[in-house]
């Protein structure tokens, strides 16, 4: 369906309040598809109309509302990082991870450096060196703002921005949209550090206590804790809250990027003194308040049929929208997107500026805004997506996937519209 009249009708819904069924209708599901989940009370739905926003679940100061798909998208043509990385078919290292490690000290501060490519090592042709040109074509130092991905899983690999990262020298995070070919090829990706006060190996001890709440469970935390001081990043241990995350896709450089985790940090009480945003989702402290969010709103979400993201408000404000091409990716994605929508919420919780609760009508607003935005600037990143950025001055939105701004395009590199849409507002 053209991208055009998905914005015509999303305006519509959100701005006039033209037709309000209860519900989706009833369709004939794929074969292979999920099995119906609990009826939904969704937002109104016009014949050519992509998406509807449902009825929102709350959990003290955070509300979440579905936005779903009126035809079924149930295309899981993406392998995740998680995924790849727990089935031992995607592989991420430090630039230099063909080096013994050495094991250094966690004191040393990382100085704020945003590399260009004219900045990174070059790749060397050493013939001399027998076999390593067809082992590893990615040589030199560990870079701060520099790792490599080999993906062997037999499906594309798409990454988030955000997506945090342990192991290596340092916790990374990944630093922009990014789909990475199935090739079994070492390719060079751009990552921000995510902690500023270690660069080398971590006590194996340590890096367990970290690996037994990030990793999986089957995992043993001891074995890979020895792979990640080996250069390797062995566990996904969730995504960045908004203002990081924000840095993050808005390119704002290292030293932002540090100044917002810092700043997460603080307003969770963590205080490790590697400075690793990872300390989130590891103290047990933060779980144990994060955790009662997870249990209400996690289950709540996931169980919508045909849901492919959610708008998100916070103490009555509407945050962050987070939509998806299709319901497998959103549900491979939704785990540490809800942690990170609730930390953000437990960090605001206190705030002097609560409202009133949000209504649907202003989360179709703002996602009806957020469908509107056509870029300002767009660039091509690895695996032939398009990302393009649009800001005003209540938000700033980007769309991953196709030529072009939020209502789609001509499709790049194989791509037929937008792999993922995200909005956040100022």
């Amino acid at each position: 369906m053209p991208r055009k009249l998905l914005l015509a009708s999303v305006v519509c819904a959100a701005l006039s309040g033209c037709g309000r069924p209860p519900a989706i209708p009833e369709r004939q599901e794929a074969a292979g598809s999920r099995p119906p989940a609990a009826t939904t009370n969704a937002a109104p739905i016009a014949p050519d109309q992509d998406f509807v926003v449902s009825n929102p679940v709350q959990h003290d100061n955070l509300i979440i509302f579905p936005v779903l798909s009126t035809a079924l998208q149930s295309d899981d043509r993406f392998v995740t990082l998680n995924e790849g990385l727990k089935a031992g078919t995607v592989e991420i290292r430090e630039v230099g991870a063909r080096l013994d490690a050495v094991p250094q000290s966690e004191e040393g501060v990382q100085t704020a450096v945003n590399q260009s490519d004219a900045d990174q090592p070059a790749v060397e042709d050493d013939a001399e060196t027998p076999g390593t040109q067809d082992e590893d074509p990615i040589f030199g130092d560990n870079d701060v703002n520099r790792l490599v991905v080999i993906n062997r899983s037999g499906k594309p690999l798409y990454l988030m921005p955000g997506e945090i990262i342990v192991g290596g020298s340092q916790d990374r995070t990944i630093g922009e949209e990014m789909v990475i070919a199935p090739t079994g090829k070492p390719v060079p990706i751009d990552v921000f550090c995510v902690e500023h006060g270690r660069w080398g190996m971590r006590d194996v001890t340590a890096a367990s206590l970290v690996l037994d709440e990030v990793a999986d469970e089957s995992a043993d935390a001891e074995a890979l804790a020895s792979e990640a001081n080996s250069g390797k990043f062995v566990a996904q241990a969730g995504s960045l809250s908004k203002l990081s995350r924000l840095a993050v896709q808005a390119g704002e450089g290292q030293q932002k990027v540090w100044d917002e985790v810092a700043k997460a940090n603080d307003a969770s009480g963590v205080n490790w003194s590697s400075g690793a945003f990872t300390a989130n989702y590891v103290d047990k402290a933060v779980l144990e308040r994060l955790k009662p969010y997870l249990d209400a709103l996690s289950a709540s979400i996931s169980s919508q049929e045909r849901v492919v993201g959610v708008v998100v408000a916070i103490n009555g404000k509407v945050e962050t929208v987070d939509v998806f091409e299709s319901t497998p990716l959103f549900l491979k994605l939704w785990p540490q997107l809800m942690k990170s929508y609730a930390l953000d919420a437990l960090q605001l919780r206190d705030a002097a500026d609560v409202k009133k609760a949000s209504s649907r009508s202003e989360a179709e607003a703002f996602l009806a805004s957020i469908l509107q935005d056509q870029d300002a600037e767009h660039r091509k990143t690895e695996g032939g997506l398009v990302v393009s950025r649009h800001e005003t001055d209540d938000r700033i939105s980007f769309s991953a996937g196709a030529m072009g701004g939020m209502g789609g395009g001509m499709g790049m590199g194989g791509f037929g519209g937008p792999v993922h849409s995200s909005g956040y507002s100022k």
